[in-house]
């Protein structure tokens, strides 16, 4: 199976949701290993089908270590470390995204930033000689007869590419990379010059009555853990315009069991958001909350770091020698 290519449209999406299940196998490999430590046994693990305790124990009998674990540091590391390159990734897509790209004009054709194929684009009035072609391949440029131009991956190092080709500069001076960074300037001093406009009201609508946004619900892990107790949190996201999501308010923190059950509830409507805010002050979920630090001012901090985020889907169940595992 391929992996995710910058190209796909949903590619962030796609990205976070692997990344959600990649995070749930690594809280589920903690854990494991957590009970073996304490039990010296995997009987009678939560986290485990009977099924599959006895195929990792099995596993273990067979294996050549002194003193065999259910899942080995390095799987941990592997894995831990396969989740930093995909946050790395998704943060490079999103950047990407939100700043754009800009073509320019040269002396004998253009560039162009076609952000609908992913692609740095450039055009010749006439057809270059040898020598500009060789010096475009060897700076990662491919002719593209469906597009009659010369083209790579749109990113920053496509720019950084074109910066090293003397006869595709700009026709102001400028190098592409100069030109790229003067216009993201200017489309943010341009973004920040319009006042924000009212929201327009629903056609329809009864005058003066406000469009309630959209909202709905995620269970996440708690970056402020400290104990298995507020380790996830059940999370408000509200729906924008442009497609992404802006973090709400967080309405519980405690056990993944918890949250999910929670949330369960408010889907179906057995629970109101005010209902679950008022377990969150209550018993276990105050405490975990004040633990876990994201009451008041550490939810702000939170939200304020976090900014606005994609969608992303749940978790689903791994392959291989994960396959099955509760997430």
């Amino acid at each position: 199976m391929g992996g995710i290519s910058a190209d796909d449209p949903n590619a962030v999406s796609k990205l976070e949701s692997k990344l959600a299940k990649l995070e749930a196998l690594q809280e589920t490999m903690k854990a494991v290993n957590a009970y073996y430590r304490k039990h010296k046994t995997l009987d009678g693990c939560p986290h485990l089908s009977p099924e599959q305790i006895e195929k990792m124990k099995a596993s273990m009998s067979g294996s050549w270590r002194g003193n065999p674990k259910p899942f080995e540091s390095y799987e941990l590391s592997n894995n831990n470390a396969e989740i930093h390159r995909l946050k790395d990734r998704i943060t490079a897509l999103t950047r990407r995204k939100e700043l754009g790209y800009v073509g320019w004009e040269f002396d004998g054709g253009r560039v162009e930033a076609n952000t609908a194929d992913n692609r740095l684009q450039i055009f010749f009035d006439e057809k270059p000689d040898k020598e500009i072609r060789e010096e475009l391949k060897g700076n990662g440029f491919r002719y593209a007869p469906s597009a009659e131009a010369w083209q790579r991956q749109l990113n920053d190092n496509a720019i950084y590419a074109a910066d090293r080709i003397k006869c595709i500069q700009p026709l102001n001076g400028e190098s592409p990379t100069e030109l790229q960074k003067r216009a993201r300037r200017e489309a943010a001093a341009q973004k920040e010059a319009v006042p924000e406009q009212p929201q327009e009201e629903t056609q329809g609508a009864e005058p003066g009555n406000a469009v309630t946004p959209e909202t709905f619900y995620k269970v996440r892990q708690n970056p402020y853990s400290d104990s298995p107790e507020n380790s996830y949190i059940l999370q408000e996201y509200v729906a924008q315009d442009n497609g992404m999501a802006k973090l709400g308010d967080i309405l519980y923190t405690g056990t993944p069991e918890k949250c999910r059950e929670l949330l369960g509830k408010l889907e179906t409507g057995e629970l109101t958001q005010g209902d679950v805010k008022e377990l969150l002050c209550k018993g276990t979920g105050s405490t975990a909350r004040r633990r876990a630090g994201t009451g008041n001012a550490g939810a702000d901090r939170h939200r304020e770091r976090a900014g606005q985020r994609h969608l992303f889907h749940l978790p689903v169940k791994g392959r291989g020698r994960y396959a099955g595992l509760s997430f």
